[in-house]
């Protein structure tokens, strides 16, 4: 990689080309190449599905990106060189990323106590001058994916019941993963089409909703509960009040630089720094150690002068 190569531009990050995603993946890969194949016809179908949705509110450009192969699965050793060469941009912005003052800068899911918190998102992560998504993943990370095992929860236990015991309990693995890299899958695509200013919470909430609904509309049980959902049905409350604008608006297709800021404003007058936090903190009634709860966001105050 050409570390003098300058891949950004303020107003709108260098797409990689997916021949150059293919050629990357081949140096940093980290799945078996046995099993690259069934992740990117996994990929294609998902993206597909978004696309019959909500390609409506996307530019012919944006629809081809999305439906095209983004997600390259890392080891941890490659994720800092390969962040340090994309992400050359400075994407908070002091006007729009901010809420009432706050930056959020990042986030991680873990128990209610705080204590042994994990990133139950796996590692995932959108390279915004790049138009890439990288998963981390370990060494053990081998488990197949097959989209036959796309369905609902129902279907699911009605189709291990044809099974025998062994072969049900091994197909508990691929199924699994399958529904979860999925949604990844949709979640991150999302990402890439976002405007990275946005403040943290709301594209986050947006990609959950997106990830969600695709899954809803095509009856296929969705992996991520709790407090994910919560963010997502805020964003779901925004859409009730704003309207088709906001696909078109967090989908990047929105060309107008007023409709665009006053969105913007709608979209943080519903994400208050408050319901944020209503929306993150754990719930007792709902409290399941296998499900997302309590949301841990990374906060920095706005720098004020006085003039």
């Amino acid at each position: 990689m050409d570390e003098n190569t300058d891949y950004t531009d303020e107003n709108k990050p260098y797409t990689l080309e997916e021949e150059g995603l293919l050629a990357l993946e081949e140096q940093v890969g980290a799945i078996p190449p046995s099993l690259r194949e069934s992740y990117k016809v996994l990929e294609k179908y998902v993206s597909e599905k978004f696309i019959e949705i909500y390609g409506q509110y996307m530019t012919p450009e944006k629809r081809e990106i999305f439906l095209s192969s983004r997600m390259i699965f890392v080891d941890k050793a490659d994720v800092e060189p390969l962040r340090e060469y994309f992400e050359k941009a400075n994407h908070m912005d002091s006007e729009i990323s901010p809420i009432d003052g706050v930056f959020y800068k990042g986030y991680h899911i873990g128990s209610p106590t705080g204590e042994g918190v994990v990133n139950t998102e796996g590692g995932a992560t959108v390279l915004y001058s790049g138009r890439v998504t990288i998963h981390v993943v370990d060494e053990a990370f081998s488990v197949p994916v097959d989209m036959k095992f796309l369905m609902s929860e129902e279907e699911f236990y009605g189709y291990q019941d044809t099974l025998s015991t062994k072969e049900g309990f091994d197909a508990i693995y691929p199924r699994v993963n399958t529904i979860t890299q999925g949604s990844t899958f949709i979640h991150e695509k999302v990402h890439i089409m976002q405007d990275p200013r946005l403040p943290l919470p709301i594209r986050e909430a947006a990609a959950y909703f997106y990830a969600r609904e695709v899954f809803r509309v095509n009856n296929w049980e969705y992996s991520k509960v709790g407090n994910t959902d919560k963010l997502a049905d805020l964003y779901g409350e925004c859409i009730s009040e704003i309207g088709e604008d906001l696909h078109r608006f967090m989908l990047g297709s929105m060309d107008d630089t007023g409709r665009f800021n006053e969105i913007l404003e709608q979209l943080k007058a519903k994400f208050t720094n408050e319901r944020i936090k209503q929306v993150s903190e754990y719930h007792e009634y709902e409290f399941d150690e296998g499900k997302h709860n309590w949301i841990y966001w990374g906060t920095e105050k706005k720098l004020t002068t006085n003039s």
